[in-house]
């Protein structure tokens, strides 16, 4: 990770948080572009709790404190998408414009490889593309990990698993990337550009091995959802 990023990291707008559903008993640590927008219709009514100190502990102590996790490179498409979308190209942390020339590629997939060469030398500097370890570091232990390569199915076996009404939304809310278009530069970075799938293994290391570790499968192999 560059210093850049580091740099970022500090002075994102962007707060880690729970959030909690005290009557089921749920403490979801949410990370964006993880089905989070999805998981909060699933935990109506929720509410927020910003941090694990004196005021959040006795409320999270009594849940289940639980995530999702997303394979590194389908979650930076979809933020590329979001940022694509919606977002200036400017860091949140100091509203300097970092003059980035990604958007006057022609093609899609060119668009794609130029952002990721881009971020690559100047940090990630948007709250949707921190590495999804950062925003599980909220300094309680996650005592389990919903894969959202097969969430539906996590859903209804954590749900069964611990008693809980969680009824999982029949359709995803707040999609980061056209469901074709996502496919298709997925597609492009899985089967032929390994340049960029190691560029983007430096830029989120931890990431790739945490979703090694929780998901039982590498990164760079790909995933059937996408």
């Amino acid at each position: 990770m560059n210093s850049q990023t580091k740099q970022y990291m500090e002075k994102c707008r962007c707060r880690r948080h729970f959030i909690v559903n005290v009557e089921k008993g749920l403490a979801y640590v949410l990370a964006p572009r993880n089905a989070s927008s999805s998981m909060k219709v699933a935990l109506e009514p929720y509410m927020h709790i910003m941090e694990y100190n004196y005021v959040g502990k006795p409320t999270i102590d009594k849940c289940v404190v639980f995530t999702t996790i997303r394979n590194p490179i389908t979650r930076f498409v979809s933020a590329y998408g979001e940022i694509l979308r919606f977002r200036k190209d400017i860091p949140e942390a100091n509203k300097i414009t970092l003059g980035l020339s990604f958007r006057k590629e022609s093609s899609e997939a060119g668009k794609l490889a130029r952002f990721i060469e881009e971020v690559t030398k100047i940090g990630l500097y948007e709250g949707h593309l921190l590495p999804q370890s950062w925003w599980f570091d909220l300094g309680v232990k996650i005592k389990e990990y919903l894969v959202c390569e097969h969430l539906e199915e996590d859903v209804a076996t954590f749900a069964e698993k611990y008693s809980v009404d969680l009824v999982w939304p029949e359709k995803r809310v707040n999609p980061g990337v056209e469901p074709e278009l996502r496919k298709t530069l997925c597609g492009f970075l899985f089967n032929n550009e390994p340049r960029l799938v190691g560029m983007l293994r430096d830029l989120y290391e931890d990431d790739f091995e945490l979703y090694l570790e929780k998901a039982g499968m590498p990164a760079d192999e790909r995933p059937e959802i996408m």
